[in-house]
């Protein structure tokens, strides 16, 4: 998972972008998963470290990773589901 974390690190930086320590953490949850996790399990665990954080700070964070991961080991890529909700 560091490897992971590191890469995403190095990945926003080379684009000109922050990795965050929210960011961090929503991409070290969704690595924590054994399967595909959506954006709305997300945000419960998040608030645990970050009070402000909600739907839509996860599924701006998402969006960014989803960006800077293109082709990249990081793998947060979405996955469509039922009811027009996206895994990741």
């Amino acid at each position: 998972m560091q490897a992971r974390l590191a890469a995403a690190r190095v990945q926003c930086e080379q684009r000109g972008t922050r990795f965050t320590p929210m960011r961090a953490r929503v991409l070290e949850l969704l690595l924590q998963h054994n399967r595909f996790a959506t954006a709305y399990e997300l945000p419960c665990s998040i608030l645990e470290t970050h009070p402000c954080a909600n739907l839509a700070t996860v599924y701006r964070i998402l969006g960014l990773l989803m960006t800077v991961a293109g082709d990249s080991p990081i793998c947060v890529h979405p996955r469509p589901r039922a009811r027009g909700r996206a895994s990741f």
